[in-house]
């Protein structure tokens, strides 16, 4: 436990619109940062994934969140790997899923 953690806490829950608005716009410069670099050491053939990458913030109450995201549909595969070199993959084959056992596949680039 962390002594005058609630306390601190308790100073979140009384932040001022404008303050929170500060802590977005902050927030949302930092997630351009990592959009920045993520698109810089994204693997490129044709683009669709380096600029699929995006962020965006979101205010729900006194509560900020921040989302990266890339959309293109090959994301999570570029990011996971695929085959024996997959995430998991020493994990045995996932429920449902099909696939060339000894397949060397893609290593996860995350």
């Amino acid at each position: 436990m962390i002594e005058g953690l609630d306390e601190l806490l308790d100073e979140f829950d009384d932040l001022s619109d404008e303050t929170l608005d500060a802590l977005r716009m902050g927030l949302d410069k930092g997630l351009k940062r990592t959009v920045a670099l993520a698109k810089q050491l994204a693997p490129v053939r044709d683009g669709q994934l380096r600029n699929s990458i995006t962020s965006y913030t979101e205010r729900m109450g006194q509560e900020i969140e921040g989302t990266v995201i890339a959309g293109a549909a090959h994301a999570v595969y570029v990011e996971m790997g695929t085959g024996d070199r997959g995430h998991g993959a020493d994990n045995g084959k996932a429920p449902g899923a099909t696939y060339t056992a000894g397949w060397p596949g893609q290593e996860p680039e995350p």
